[in-house]
């Protein structure tokens, strides 16, 4: 499936602690020109996909709202075979929005860190205050109203311990599918955290429910193999001046843009990546389970830890192997 992440806003209601995009809070938008030239470069860049997902990216997308809607509106109009998605903090949502997303099938993943001590540990508004209450109140409403957001975790060295009551506290809230990731960019991560992950993870699989809600931590599959990064070639992040990035973890740092909407793509820099993206990490090269990590496979991670393409952060290969253990 190929993908178009466009970044709607730079702007966010919420000040996260662990926000890798914390650098960009300049707030611009797509004016109406390139609005056209917007939705002519995703019908024309994928007439050879066979699937195309939109996902709309922030900041908090729901700040720009407005320009969601005009995306699904011109491509509905034109019959653009395409499926929406896209991750909120959920403070702006309501029923007004919650009945768009419905009508027209809008994915829609909700960021919470599990349970209140967890969550509040990362995610407070920029007066430092708690929005946990308001969270579960919008999840809540999305339930009522026939939508089961996909809940988006963010695991830190502060919240660790807490992650079996979160995924407990969620389910038990009516939330079937919960993702849990690793902040991989935190520099506090230690063997005493690791083991504390182990230990959660234990008791996670531990738990009884009634065989409908999941748990997906680091979107780890030991049967399915990961393949070669795709960026530039079939998954786009689309800034509002046009600038064109193969990847979310490299946007706005100008030494990755590969083009912009009006003037098309920078082949020979595509081709260069390209070429890194078939190579195997130093650290993976012996490695049986190579082509089932991430680490092997995202580059851009690579660069953004480790400041090397070709560098398997430490981290994602302990977090690995600990996930191979029953």
């Amino acid at each position: 499936m190929g993908l178009f992440n466009i970044w709607v806003t730079h702007s966010c209601n919420l000040n996260c602690s662990y926000c890798y995009e914390s650098g960009i809070r300049e707030d611009i938008s797509f004016d109406q020109k390139l609005f056209n030239d917007l939705i002519f470069f995703i019908v024309e860049s994928s007439k050879n996909w066979e699937e195309v997902m939109i996902n709309f990216h922030g900041g908090e997308p729901l700040i720009n709202f407005e320009l969601i809607k005009r995306v699904i509106y011109k491509l509905e109009d034109i019959n653009f075979n395409c499926f929406y998605s896209l991750t909120t903090n959920a403070i702006l949502l309501n029923k007004s929005i919650l009945s768009f997303f419905k009508k027209y099938e809008v994915s829609l993943s909700i960021s919470i860190d599990g349970d209140r001590t967890s969550n509040d540990k990362s995610r407070r508004d920029w007066k430092g205050k708690s929005v946990y209450d308001i969270v579960v109140k919008k999840i809540s409403s999305c339930l009522e109203n026939g939508i089961e957001p996909r809940i988006r975790m963010t695991v830190v060295p502060e919240n660790v311990q807490y992650l079996s009551n979160g995924v407990k506290s969620l389910w038990k809230m009516g939330c079937k599918t919960l993702v849990a990731a690793p902040d991989l960019f935190s520099p506090r991560w230690s063997m005493e955290n690791i083991s504390l992950l182990k230990r959660e993870l234990k008791k996670i699989r531990n738990f009884k429910n009634n065989g409908q809600n999941t748990f997906d931590f680091f979107d780890h599959d030991p049967y399915r193999k990961k393949g070669r990064c795709c960026g530039g070639v079939y998954e786009y992040s689309i800034a509002p001046t046009g600038d064109l990035y193969p990847c979310t973890f490299v946007y706005g740092k100008k030494e990755y843009c590969i083009g912009n909407i009006n003037t098309g793509i920078d082949n020979t820099k595509i081709n260069n990546f390209r070429a890194v993206y078939s190579e195997d990490n130093y650290n993976c090269i012996k490695c049986k389970d190579k082509d089932y990590c991430i680490a092997n496979r995202c580059k851009y991670i690579n660069m953004a830890v480790c400041n090397d393409y070709l560098e398997a952060p430490k981290l994602v290969c302990q977090l690995y192997n600990l996930l191979k253990l029953d």
